[in-house]
């Protein structure tokens, strides 16, 4: 199997609004497992029903992925799936606001409502995928909640080793988050 984080934006009003908050590009975040036996590929997202398995097919919007080859795809796996039906944090949602304020004002304020681990968004699903299945010692550093699709989107390219003229036109998220 090859592990792989993906990313996404579409012109839904949800996605443009994610995208105006994080003055960024990518306004969902899955993982996949691509070479899966008998049926190419799995995907798994944090979506209105909770995090689920699923298909790029079924995946909203215009798509880039990543792979990450430091992860241990049996073990990212074996993660996606113990969370199956976890709930997703609307709840949390709405107290993003309050975050996006705060990094609007250069403060890093944490969300007041975010719920119990694994009630989570998709990127902080996500960096909790990698936090568990790599080996990159880096993906431990990080706080999941405060993580948004664009942030582990600059992220997965940083520790990927895209090219710095890349990189560079990444420059803003990049910069916001001190790399």
């Amino acid at each position: 199997m090859i592990f792989k984080v993906g990313y996404t934006k579409s012109n839904s009003a949800l996605s443009r609004w994610i995208r105006w908050c994080t003055r960024g590009d990518a306004s969902h975040a899955y993982i996949v497992f691509d070479e899966v036996p008998l049926v190419g590929h799995i995907a798994f997202e944090a979506a209105w029903c909770g995090w689920r398995m699923t298909t790029r097919a079924r995946i909203k919007g215009e798509q880039r992925e990543i792979e990450i080859k430091s992860v241990y795809p049996e073990a990212a796996y074996k993660a996606a799936c113990d969370w199956l039906d976890e709930y997703y944090d609307y709840l949390g949602l709405l107290g993003e606001a309050w975050v996006m304020i705060g990094r609007v004002l250069g403060k890093k304020w944490e969300n007041p409502l975010a719920a119990k681990a694994h009630h989570m968004f998709c990127s902080e699903a996500q960096i909790y995928i990698l936090q568990a299945a790599s080996s990159d010692p880096f993906w431990k550093t990080l706080d999941p909640r405060q993580i948004d699709p664009t942030l582990a989107e600059a992220l997965a390219e940083q520790r990927c080793g895209f090219t710095e003229a890349y990189l560079l036109a990444q420059r803003d998220t990049l910069k916001r988050m001190g790399l």
